[in-house]
């Protein structure tokens, strides 16, 4: 008599279907797969059985169930500290929601390219985007990266994943950064979007990246409000919540 062989469960041929396309890259990371009634659908499985294999892959870290959102591929963690300006207030402890504001490719022109060591016609990502907590405006930060560091950042939501995140996901360290603090004032359009006046100082925080080369990896340069805030100084910034 021979031996039957049993297939594995369907959730389970699911589960590693899924892990395979993250793998494979046709899921990158940062990005949403297919809903729960989209995968149900095409393998012909009960919804149900579609969240029990999502769940196993969930808890391994490779997804991210958020709430309203969907489902998102989450890429290789690295170890790190959180070292730098680092916020100390109740306010920025509980992490502050970001919007984008601004998402778009340009050219680098003279000083990001001075600053970031590339062509001044070279593409560049210009971001900006406003952080905010119980819709009470916190931080505005800009942040300029060369396109050839991040190819598809364009395919990452950044309300759900961080810069740092997407660097990592690319295989790119941050090992240390060159950090300016200086108090300043902002011009009409940038202090209303703070609920600020023009005449109100701020706190700008401005910074190069660097990789364990000392090579540029990005710019960032982030308005927070000095009523809201207070810093930590220490050293060797790899990841600071306020700075990137």
């Amino acid at each position: 008599m021979s031996r039957r062989t049993c297939s594995p469960p369907l959730y389970i041929q699911l589960r590693e279907e899924v892990r395979k396309k993250i793998e494979n890259g046709d899921y990158p990371p940062g990005t949403a797969i297919p809903s729960e009634n989209q995968l149900a659908d095409a393998y012909g499985m009960h919804r149900l059985s579609v969240r029990f294999a999502l769940k196993g892959l969930i808890q391994e870290g490779l997804l991210n169930s958020i709430q309203g959102k969907g489902i998102f591929v989450c890429g290789p963690k690295k170890p790190g500290t959180e070292d730098g300006f680092q916020p100390n207030t109740e306010e920025l402890i509980a992490v502050p929601e970001p919007r984008v504001l601004t998402k778009a490719v340009r050219e680098a022109g003279p000083y990001y390219s001075w600053l970031l060591d590339i062509d001044p016609k070279d593409s560049v990502w210009y971001i900006r985007r406003i952080f905010t907590r119980e819709n009470k405006p916190l931080a505005l930060k800009d942040t300029i990266i060369p396109c050839a560091k991040l190819p598809g950042l364009d395919e990452i939501d950044l309300r759900l994943f961080s810069l740092y995140d997407a660097l990592n996901w690319s295989s790119i360290s941050l090992n240390s950064a060159d950090q300016v603090l200086r108090m300043t004032y902002l011009d009409p359009a940038i202090a209303k979007l703070l609920r600020l006046t023009p005449e109100q100082a701020i706190m700008e925080i401005s910074c190069v990246f660097r990789d364990p080369d000392e090579h540029p990896v990005a710019y960032s340069c982030g308005y927070i409000r000095s009523d809201k805030t207070e810093f930590l100084l220490q050293h060797n910034i790899k990841e600071s919540l306020l700075l990137f």
